[in-house]
């Protein structure tokens, strides 16, 4: 059955029972997908549950419908049980109460263990959410191609909940400071904006019943402690500025260098990726071109070789991408702002002359067209790269640290961090590279305008490199099972990182106390 066939209840349940569920694995997909369906429909309606002026009614409902979207990403035991105590609770003050609260009762209803999200429940809270059927259709389409909906707006095209919406969150706003946080909330749940739904948003969610029902008053400050702890644990935004993610593979247990989840999920489906790839097919021919053509000419200025060695590396980038089933998405990226920077330094259309000037400049256009329509969210997340400069730091210092640190890791597993596998190694050692180039080319500068230049493209690089390491040392220390406190005091200091010199301040303990390499 496809879902496009979906128009009411019936068709709906249906198709969810077309699901498979003779393994484990299937029948954990089969709830999941009913799981999303049901929970957001009931999403969609929660301007109508504020419209109630019983305030206990309000903070019952949206606790309900934030359980039921955790759930969407995180099926534990622990979830089960804060599902089910919130679907009491909304119950019981939703006797008598609009169809949000009997919404979100089934919602959440639908995502506790015993009620194993079966395809009548879920049906149940489609009906109570009184949901249209276009969007219904929209979330199983795009369940029916294993996408996530994590990031997928409620309503894919206008909002017909809008003006609701707009007197419910000035109804919150009278209501006081406490009603601040749900309405972030649920603007994130509307947009399809990232949430921290495995962090703050489930430890909100596991709040004691007890606490709940305390009020509104006493949630919003066990909610305003949950933030302030999980600011720390999420650190500075340059220190979430790092260019790759690494992710543990329990049966080879070895770190594998990947995409970066928080920004480009979608990404991970191999469908998506190929599309980025097919999209990239011109973009490579003119690279491709530019760099044979800048080789062919013996483009042997400083400004003329950097343009070279930037194309390649773009080009190697999407070379490997094409081979493989995820995309380094930031990374991409990070070496397209690179590129485009370089062309814009003066004197590069005098060095490069008319011809080649014109073939970057044709490359560029379509590299931002690409970059810009499949990783968007990467340019924000990397921003803090471009503010660092180089501190006074002893830079051949700093790239023996570099050398050192890869060194440690490739002698790795200790008893304290996990091992990365040769892909991610490779990439290590190429962004080692990378800096050392930068380092050279900083020598053989002709000019101190084009030294600065290329300073603040080398402490980009650096900070880059730097906070992979970190992040490194982050997951492989979890994924080992716990740390010393060397790499737990690194960890927390890279966190706070503000600098260039702070990124390297952080790394320093953790390597020269021979955590990585023992």
């Amino acid at each position: 059955m496809d879902p496009g066939d979906i128009k009411d209840l019936a068709s709906l349940e249906a198709w969810l029972n077309t699901w498979p569920k003779g393994t484990e694995a299937e029948r954990e997909a089969a709830q999941r997908v009913a799981v999303n369906v049901a929970a957001r429909a009931a999403l969609r309606v929660f301007p109508d549950a504020v419209g109630v002026r019983h305030i206990d009614l309000t903070l019952a409902t949206s606790r309900a419908l934030l359980v039921s979207g955790v759930a969407m990403v995180s099926k534990t035991p622990l979830i089960n049980s804060a599902a089910y105590a919130a679907s009491l609770a909304a119950s019981v003050h939703g006797a008598n109460a609009a169809r949000a609260a009997a919404a979100a009762t089934a919602a959440v209803y639908s995502v506790a263990a015993y009620a194993d999200a079966s395809a009548a429940t879920t049906a149940h809270a489609v009906s109570a959410s009184g949901t249209v059927w276009e969007v219904v259709r929209s979330d199983c389409g795009a369940l029916a191609e294993l996408q996530s909906l994590e990031r997928a707006p409620l309503w894919p095209d206008d909002n017909p909940l809008e003006k609701d919406w707009d007197a419910a969150k000035r109804v919150l706003e009278g209501a006081g400071p406490e009603w601040g946080f749900w309405i972030d909330w649920y603007e994130k749940v509307l947009a399809g904006a990232p949430q921290d739904w495995q962090g703050l948003l489930t430890d909100v969610a596991l709040i004691p019943p007890k606490d709940w029902d305390q009020g509104p008053a006493h949630v919003h400050g066990i909610i305003e402690k949950l933030k302030a702890k999980h600011a720390v644990a999420v650190g500075t935004p340059l220190s979430r500025a790092y260019p790759v993610d690494f992710s543990f593979d329990a049966l080879a247990r070895v770190m594998r260098m990947v995409g970066i989840d928080d920004d480009t999920a979608h990404l991970r489906d191999p469908a998506i990726v190929q599309n980025f790839v097919d999209d990239c097919d011109e973009l490579k021919d003119t690279l491709r071109d530019f760099s044979d053509f800048a080789k062919a000419g013996g483009a042997g200025s400083n400004l003329s070789g950097m343009l070279h060695l930037a194309a390649d590396r773009v080009l190697d980038e999407l070379r490997r991408t094409q081979e493989q089933t995820h995309l380094r998405a930031r990374h991409v990226v990070r070496l397209a702002i690179r590129l485009e920077s370089f062309s814009k330094e003066k004197g590069a259309r005098a060095e490069l002359g008319d011809n080649l000037a014109g073939m970057l400049h044709d490359a560029i256009a379509l590299l931002k067209t690409v970059t810009r329509k499949h990783l968007s969210p990467s340019y924000t997340a990397l921003a803090p790269l471009s503010q660092l400069s180089l501190d006074q730091i002893d830079q051949d210092e700093i790239l023996k640290l570099f050398d050192d640190a890869i060194g440690a890791i490739e002698a790795l597993p200790s008893d304290e961090l996990v091992a990365l596998d040769q892909d991610g190694l490779n990439v290590l050692r190429d962004m080692e590279r990378e800096a050392r180039a930068f380092r050279a080319a900083i020598a053989e500068a002709s000019t101190d305008e084009f030294r600065a230049i290329l300073e603040a493209r080398f402490a980009e690089s650096l900070g880059g490199s730097g906070l992979a390491l970190n992040r490194f040392v982050e997951m492989a220390s979890v994924a080992a099972g716990g740390a010393g406190k060397a790499i737990d005091q690194g960890i927390k200091q890279y966190r706070r990182t503000k600098s260039l010199s702070e990124i390297w301040e952080a790394l320093g303990p953790i390597f020269s106390c021979g955590g990585g390499g023992s």
